[in-house]
Protein backbone atom coordinates (compact mmCIF):
# COMPACT_ATOMS: atom_id res chain seq x y z
CA UNK A 1 0.00 0.00 0.00
CA UNK A 2 1.91 3.01 -1.30
CA UNK A 3 -0.26 6.07 -0.74
CA UNK A 4 1.03 9.53 -1.59
CA UNK A 5 0.96 12.12 1.16
CA UNK A 6 -0.28 15.65 0.36
CA UNK A 7 3.32 16.91 0.42
CA UNK A 8 4.44 14.29 -2.08
CA UNK A 9 1.60 15.09 -4.49
CA UNK A 10 2.00 18.86 -4.09
CA UNK A 11 3.08 20.91 -7.07
CA UNK A 12 4.55 23.59 -4.81
CA UNK A 13 8.19 24.52 -5.41
CA UNK A 14 9.23 24.11 -1.78
CA UNK A 15 12.85 25.23 -2.37
CA UNK A 16 11.72 28.53 -3.90
CA UNK A 17 9.21 28.98 -1.10
CA UNK A 18 11.89 28.45 1.56
CA UNK A 19 14.17 31.00 -0.13
CA UNK A 20 11.46 33.66 -0.48
CA UNK A 21 11.05 36.48 2.02
CA UNK A 22 7.82 37.72 3.58
CA UNK A 23 8.18 40.98 1.65
CA UNK A 24 8.01 38.99 -1.62
CA UNK A 25 4.45 37.80 -0.95
CA UNK A 26 1.78 39.73 -2.87
CA UNK A 27 -1.12 40.24 -0.48
CA UNK A 28 -3.06 42.63 -2.73
CA UNK A 29 -5.51 39.98 -3.97
CA UNK A 30 -6.27 38.49 -0.54
CA UNK A 31 -9.46 39.93 0.96
CA UNK A 32 -9.61 41.07 4.58
CA UNK A 33 -11.20 38.67 7.05
CA UNK A 34 -14.57 39.96 8.26
CA UNK A 35 -15.94 39.87 11.81
CA UNK A 36 -18.62 37.47 10.58
CA UNK A 37 -15.99 35.04 9.28
CA UNK A 38 -14.12 35.20 12.58
CA UNK A 39 -17.37 34.53 14.43
CA UNK A 40 -17.97 31.38 12.38
CA UNK A 41 -14.40 30.15 12.80
CA UNK A 42 -13.28 27.42 15.16
CA UNK A 43 -10.00 27.06 16.97
CA UNK A 44 -8.19 23.81 16.15
CA UNK A 45 -5.01 22.29 17.48
CA UNK A 46 -3.68 19.28 15.61
CA UNK A 47 -6.88 19.24 13.55
CA UNK A 48 -9.06 18.81 16.63
CA UNK A 49 -11.51 21.54 17.72
CA UNK A 50 -10.57 23.30 20.97
CA UNK A 51 -13.12 24.85 23.32
CA UNK A 52 -13.13 28.63 23.59
CA UNK A 53 -14.23 28.55 27.21
CA UNK A 54 -11.80 29.46 29.94
CA UNK A 55 -9.95 26.68 31.70
CA UNK A 56 -8.00 26.74 34.92
CA UNK A 57 -4.25 26.43 34.50
CA UNK A 58 -1.78 26.00 37.33
CA UNK A 59 1.77 27.16 36.73
CA UNK A 60 4.87 27.55 38.82
CA UNK A 61 6.23 31.07 38.65
CA UNK A 62 9.42 32.55 40.00
CA UNK A 63 8.54 34.51 43.18
CA UNK A 64 10.47 37.61 42.06
CA UNK A 65 8.69 37.70 38.67
CA UNK A 66 5.33 37.25 40.37
CA UNK A 67 6.12 40.09 42.78
CA UNK A 68 7.06 42.36 39.86
CA UNK A 69 3.86 41.47 38.00
CA UNK A 70 1.79 42.29 41.06
CA UNK A 71 3.60 45.61 41.57
CA UNK A 72 3.10 46.46 37.91
CA UNK A 73 -0.62 45.67 38.18
CA UNK A 74 -0.93 47.74 41.36
CA UNK A 75 0.75 50.69 39.60
CA UNK A 76 -1.67 50.34 36.66
CA UNK A 77 -4.63 50.21 39.07
CA UNK A 78 -3.43 53.35 40.87
CA UNK A 79 -2.87 55.15 37.57
CA UNK A 80 -6.33 54.17 36.32
CA UNK A 81 -7.95 55.14 39.63
CA UNK A 82 -6.21 58.54 39.76
CA UNK A 83 -7.32 59.33 36.19
CA UNK A 84 -10.96 58.74 37.18
CA UNK A 85 -10.88 61.34 39.95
Amino acid sequence: MNEETPLQSSQTNWEALEESKDEDIDLSEIPEVTAEQIGRSSLRVGGEPVSRRKVRVNIYQDAEKLRNLRLKQEAEDIKHWSMRR
